[in-house]
């Protein structure tokens, strides 16, 4: 007699339960292996992330710089000249205040030496701000290097403002000032902006970017603003390298420059203008 068979039915909680037990037993398992894998994957993107594909060196800070000065820039007012010139001058302001990103001084006695950037770094809310204010330093031996972006659309006309406070108002605040009296203006030159940004951690007066032509002179008087001549500012967002010098012996300036919101305000500034 053949045999016979019948089919049997198992029930759809049964089969789902064996299921779950099946998944939970091979997620069991292999837990260890997938937290190795994951493990190492994070090292081998961190790893990435600081060496070079080319030489397997950490990357330097001008490494990164070289890369900064290559990013494109584009045109972020497209279309405002084709505004009424009328129309776009009655909605700009009088001036700009710029303050410069990058203001370092360097020593002709001391060609290599690289002077401290960090200056005096803010502790805000959010965590410490560095760089904080630049120690500015402007002597017969020391000049000062400053970098700018030239800001906004419409702006064209430039001049650099040195703003001293009176001195009995710095008292104070703890702030310190030191002005020759009746000390002669300083010198402005305009530097090759080339090589792009500067890096603050190797600026010294041996690697200065080279002198293309003098400016303006700027005089510095306590309780004033003077402004430089008016120059060209260049087309929006390029990118401006300044020395601040003086050969005389009666110049001596120094001070720590003010942040923006700073009152009163101390500081060397970039004004730009409307036409």
């Amino acid at each position: 007699m053949p045999a016979r068979y019948s089919i049997l039915r198992l029930d759809e909680d049964d089969i789902a339960a064996h299921l779950h037990d099946d998944v939970a037993q091979a997620a069991k398992d292999y837990l260890p292996l997938w937290l190795s894998i994951s493990c190492c994957l994070t090292i081998l993107s961190v790893l990435a992330s600081l060496f070079t594909p080319r030489t397997g060196q950490l990357r330097s800070r001008a490494f990164t710089l070289e890369l900064a000065n290559h990013l494109y820039q584009p045109n972020v007012y497209i279309g405002l000249e084709r505004l009424n010139d009328t129309v776009l001058k009655a909605a700009l302001p009088d001036r700009l205040d710029i303050f410069p990103h990058v203001f370092a001084p360097v020593s002709n006695v001391e060609p290599g030496r690289v002077f401290p950037n960090d200056g005096n770094a803010r502790v805000t809310f959010n965590g410490l701000v560095s760089p904080g204010e630049p120690h500015i330093i402007i002597d017969k031996n020391t000049s000062m290097i400053a970098q700018i972006r030239v800001q906004d659309y419409g702006f064209a006309r430039c001049a650099i403002a040195s703003t001293i406070p009176d001195p009995t108002l710095l008292v104070a605040q703890n702030r310190t000032l030191k002005l020759s009296p009746n000390a002669p203006p300083i010198d402005i030159w305009i530097l090759d902006s080339s090589s792009g940004q500067l890096d603050l951690k190797t600026l010294s007066w041996r690697n200065r970017p080279a002198r293309i032509a003098h400016v303006s002179t700027l005089a510095v008087r306590p309780n004033e603003e003077m402004r430089s001549a008016e120059f060209d500012c260049g087309t929006t967002g390029l990118l401006r390298t300044f020395e601040f010098s003086c050969t005389h012996d009666a110049c001596n300036i120094e001070f720590w420059q003010g942040q923006p919101e700073t009152k009163p305000r101390m500081a060397f500034t970039f004004v730009q203008m409307p036409l």
